[in-house]
């Protein structure tokens, strides 16, 4: 089939191109973040918090603010491929989508209305929300057509936005009793910089058959590594930092500190809902996550086709959904 060519397009397609998985990831982050950093008071949801008045749906923010989460970020998939068809067609010719499934008109109007649907629930949350997702829709149309084209400006901001995603969650929350919920946001800043410095040298063949200066293209494999170690030690060494911190501010708290209600027998859950103990979050840290990111410098390191810095990219995928289920060991504030 000529590459010009395209089938009849169908959901299947339009479901594919906007990453199900990512977005599946998208809408986990901001649902455990908002649990982590409310615990029970989260769980205890108020049904008078969603009512019609006058023929519109009043719901609580955050649930706008995850919708305009979604919808921005399966736009930013769209607009990506969109401007990404010549050198996917090289990099990735068995996922292909666009000219195979769908039309280039067809995808432009699907971009559109995801992206119109994005800022709308952003609006409708509150007017700074809005703002926010208006201003992330032109920052990815100009990313794609653009910046990504120009290396690490648009590897910065691919992981802004992805940090941004955590740190919107706390939006999602009444009553916040700690969710770290900027740590975490830092650390999925960082995180996805190293990977989206792996997906480059990954794609080095269609991005440089497309004129993309993307960093390993402009500095080298080699110097690309060397930036990626850098981002990782520099993430392990701030994990380190996290943990010591938390062993100094609520060290003085025992496994069993925790208050249960009078001739109650405290449950997993109980202690979990007030946990103010430190260790939980180190030990998965040092024993999970720090290990993780030794065996991915390994790899780096030995590192030196397409498919085995595919494979490195996965596993950075892999740890940032170790980084998110590790949010649930965070303790409380004191």
């Amino acid at each position: 089939m000529d590459s010009n060519q395209h089938t009849k397009p169908s959901i299947k397609a339009y479901w594919a191109i906007i990453r199900p998985v990512n977005l599946l990831i998208t809408l986990l982050t901001q649902l455990i973040f908002v649990w982590a950093a409310s615990r029970s008071n989260w769980i205890q949801f108020n049904p008078d918090n969603i009512r019609i008045t006058d023929n519109f749906i009043t719901a609580p923010t955050g649930i706008w603010v995850l919708l305009a989460c979604l919808f921005s970020a399966a736009a930013g998939y769209v607009i990506n491929d969109l401007f990404d068809v010549d050198s996917d067609h090289i990099n990735r010719p068995n996922k292909k989508i666009l000219k195979r499934f769908i039309s280039h008109k067809a995808a432009t109007i699907y971009y559109v209305i995801l992206m119109v649907l994005g800022i709308t629930f952003g609006f409708i949350a509150d007017f700074g929300m809005g703002l926010f997702c208006l201003a992330i829709a032109i920052l990815l149309y100009f990313y794609s057509s653009d910046l990504k084209a120009m290396g690490l400006p648009g590897n910065l901001l691919v992981s802004f936005m992805a940090g941004a995603v955590v740190y919107l969650s706390s939006r999602s929350v009444w009553s916040v009793s700690n969710g770290h919920i900027a740590e975490f946001a830092i650390l999925a800043f960082l995180v996805t910089l190293a990977r989206e410095l792996v997906k480059d040298i990954e794609d080095m063949k269609g991005d440089a058959e497309t004129d993309c200066k993307t960093y390993p293209i402009v500095h080298g494999i080699e110097k690309t590594k060397g930036l990626i170690y850098g981002v990782m030690i520099f993430t392990m060494f701030g994990l380190l930092v996290y943990g010591i911190l938390n062993i100094i501010q609520y060290g003085d708290s025992s496994w069993t500190n925790q208050v249960s209600p009078a001739g109650k027998q405290q449950t997993l859950v109980d202690y979990w809902s007030s946990m103010r103990n430190p260790w939980p979050m180190v030990v998965f840290s040092f024993a999970v996550l720090i290990p993780r990111m030794v065996i991915i410098l390994i790899a780096l390191h030995k590192a030196a086709t397409p498919q085995d810095f595919r494979q490195i990219s996965l596993k950075l995928k892999w740890l940032m959904i170790l980084g998110l289920i590790s949010v649930l060991f965070t303790p409380l504030a004191q």
